[in-house]
Formats: C-alpha cells, sequence, structure tokens
C-alpha cells in the first residue's frame, strides 16, 4: 500500500515493510459511506442533480451505547452538482463537516454554499423546509425528507384573471405567475369624458377658473397600497353588463312619451283655435 493512499486513508503506514517476494495478509478497510441524490431545476427548468456523499471520520468506542456513540459521530460531506445523463461534476466539490449536538443529539450542520451556473446555491444537511431534523436510533441511513423551490420546466396551459384585475399565467408544473394587472379607475366627474367609440371614453381638458384641467377629474386608483380593491370587480369570461335599471329606464321612457303626446295634442289643439278664429273674421 504507497504512502499517498494511506495518507488520504488517515492511516499510518510507518515500519510496513513490503520486499519483493514476502506477502502479508490484509484486512478489509471498511468505511461507511452513504449518499444522497435530489433533483434541482435552473431557472430555465433543466432538471440537474445535487449530490452529497457522506464519509465518516470519527466513529468513537465501538462498544460505547448507540446514543454516545452518534453523539460523537463526525462525518464529511462532499456534495456538488452533477448532469443527470452521465452524473459527472459540473462544478466543484463542496466540503462540510457533520457532527451530532451533545445535549440533543440531533444532527448539526452549517448550511453549505454551491456554485450552481453562476448563482449562489445554499443547501442545508441537517433539516428540511419544515426544520425538522433526525434524533431515530437504530436505523440505517435514509434521506428523510428533501424539500426545494425550484420547478421543472413548465408549458402554458391557461390565462387566469382574478377579481382584482391581476392576470396570472398558470404553467403545466403547477407554477401560476402573476405576470399584469387590470387598472380600474374612478373619476368625479364620469360626464366630463369624451366618448371615442363604443364603451371606450379617455379624457379631456377644459379651462377651469382660467386654468387647463382634467373635466372629469383626476383619476381615482381603484386598489390601495395593499393592492386591495377599493371599489369595483373584474369579472373573467363574463359578457359585460348594463348597470341601468330597466324597469325605471321603461318607466321614465313610458312618461316621456306620455308628455310628448300631450304636448302634440296642446299644440294641435292651439292650431285649431287659432284656424277658427281666422275663419270668423273672414
Amino acid at each position: 500500500m504507497s504512502g499517498g493512499i494511506a495518507d488520504k486513508l488517515g492511516l499510518k503506514a510507518d515500519g510496513m515493510e513490503l520486499k519483493k517476494g514476502i506477502s502479508r495478509d490484509s484486512v478489509a478497510i471498511k468505511i461507511p459511506y452513504y449518499s444522497t441524490e435530489v433533483d434541482i431545476y435552473d431557472k430555465a427548468g433543466d432538471k440537474y442533480l445535487l449530490q452529497s456523499e457522506y464519509y465518516m471520520t470519527n466513529s468513537n468506542d465501538p462498544t460505547s451505547s448507540p446514543t454516545s456513540k452518534r453523539k460523537n459521530q463526525t462525518w464529511e460531506v462532499k456534495s456538488y452538482i452533477a448532469d443527470p445523463k452521465n452524473k459527472a461534476p459540473i462544478n466543484d466539490p463542496t466540503w462540510e463537516i457533520v457532527g451530532f449536538d451533545s445535549a440533543t443529539h440531533k444532527m448539526k450542520s452549517a448550511p453549505m454554499t454551491l456554485d450552481f451556473k453562476g448563482n449562489k446555491l445554499t443547501y442545508s444537511l441537517d433539516k428540511s423546509e419544515n426544520h425538522d431534523s433526525s434524533d431515530l436510533s437504530y436505523q440505517d441511513s435514509k434521506l428523510l425528507e428533501a424539500s426545494q423551490d425550484g420547478k421543472p420546466r413548465g408549458i402554458f396551459r391557461d390565462m387566469r384573471i382574478e377579481e382584482n384585475g391581476v392576470i396570472s399565467l398558470a404553467f403545466s408544473n403547477g407554477v401560476v405567475e402573476p405576470v399584469a394587472r387590470i387598472g380600474i379607475l374612478a373619476f368625479t366627474n364620469d360626464q366630463g369624458l369624451r366618448k371615442i367609440g363604443g364603451n371606450l371614453y379617455e379624457m379631456q381638458e377644459g379651462t377651469i377658473n382660467g386654468e387647463n384641467r382634467p373635466l372629469s377629474g383626476n383619476p381615482i386608483l381603484g386598489w390601495d397600497e395593499e393592492g386591495k380593491l377599493k371599489f369595483g370587480k373584474i369579472r373573467h369570461k363574463y359578457l359585460e353588463t348594463s348597470n341601468v335599471n330597466a324597469g325605471n329606464a321603461l318607466t321614465n321612457l313610458i312618461l316621456m312619451q306620455r308628455g310628448y303626446s300631450m304636448n302634440a295634442r296642446a299644440f294641435g289643439a292651439g292650431d285649431d283655435m287659432i284656424k277658427e278664429a281666422i275663419s270668423l273674421k273672414k
């Protein structure tokens, strides 16, 4: 065994003489080892592998209790990001030492930072998103839980418009991304708006007290600083409806028609009387 390999394994090779033709019996070296693999995604949604390899560097006294033995264990963890096709590393590996808290016996480790396509990826070894860690005795090594905020590449599926006017795009990977918002405005004098066709209006200026001002008044934004609507609603996939009360409108129409008829008859009676007066004069 060469000195270089012995040094990497932490063995003392001093005094071991191996001459030609002389053999020595050796014992298999067993180093506790474990590895994990988690899918991660870049900004474009392409998948990569976050791989971690665990090497035990201190196992303590093998005759001690399981709790004491675990308490003093230390592991070196090698983590890197690999291509999912050939599992070849795409960045330099990062090493971290993992141990166990002497009071709670729970795993403890500082967060690791890996370079991932020019960005920094923070990787926590001792807990997942809900901050739970393992303290289970007599179990083989396994990955209990993994959490991440990345998503695979998605395909556009649908567009949604909420009642508050927010326009969101829904994708096949479950991501719903808000991209825009429909503005809702009110005016103190809506009669000052100029109709430009259909149900479209625009602001127009006029002279008020010798100053050029919007005849409709300045627009009032429909939502507050927190993004909540103060008035109005946006209805997606609904036909536009009128806000006119049909009953009142028909009643007013009938009254106007009756008034017009009475006025027409009054004018007719007046004409007849004038004609009669002219005839008597003749």
